[in-house]
């Protein structure tokens, strides 16, 4: 069976992550091949909605990827590679918004609506109006979050990761995810008012 058809097992890694690491760290380039491909989409996706630039997210995903290539020996086959490159988007994601100023618009945004929980009749014209204005103010209090802040809050509220899947993935304690996220919450309730009350959180 190729590797395309295998499912990830239960644990959330795909089954043969182990061996293609173990591969790629003796040089077989095909393995490393592999590796790009099965994890390329979550990391061109985790840099997006930290820098919502098609250019900007696809040069950190490479980047991802070149870092990893470096590193590869030092990578632990045990564990899974989804946290590490997590935590490197992120960071790289970061330093780009140091130095840039990122402007977005809702049609490059597709994941916003994701986490709008939807009115009692969302198909009412003056209900996609208002959905619409509130997406448009919710991306751009997220953009003006500081990136510590948004970092957390993106893996929780648009990627659904838990507490202790943030800590890994950011390197930090549970205790300081907890704070970050709380702290997000409530510059965005400050900006956005009780509007908050209609997110998934």
């Amino acid at each position: 069976m190729s590797d395309k058809r295998r499912k990830p097992s239960s644990s959330g890694r795909h089954p043969e992550e182990k061996q293609w690491v173990l591969a790629a760290q003796k040089g077989d380039n095909v393995a490393f091949e592999k590796l790009v491909r099965l994890h390329q989409r979550g990391v061109y996706r985790w840099a997006y909605r930290m820098v919502h630039t098609h250019d900007a997210a696809d040069d950190v995903a490479q980047e991802v990827f070149v870092r990893l290539y470096r590193v590869l020996e030092r990578i632990d086959p045990e564990r899974p590679l989804s946290p590490w490159l997590c935590r490197v988007a992120i960071n790289l994601s970061t330093n780009y918004l140091r130095k840039q100023k990122t402007r977005v618009s809702l049609d490059d945004n597709p994941g916003m609506e994701a986490i709008i929980t939807p009115p009692d009749d969302p198909d009412h014209p003056m209900a996609k109006h208002r959905r619409k204005q509130f997406i448009a103010k919710l991306e751009k209090a997220i953009i003006n979050l500081p990136p510590k802040f948004k970092s957390v809050f993106i893996l929780r509220v648009q990627e659904s990761r838990s507490y202790e899947e943030i800590s890994e993935a950011l390197g930090l304690t549970m205790g300081t995810v907890m704070s970050r996220l709380s702290r997000a919450r409530a510059r965005l309730r400050k900006e956005l008012g009780d509007e908050l009350d209609k997110l998934r959180m």
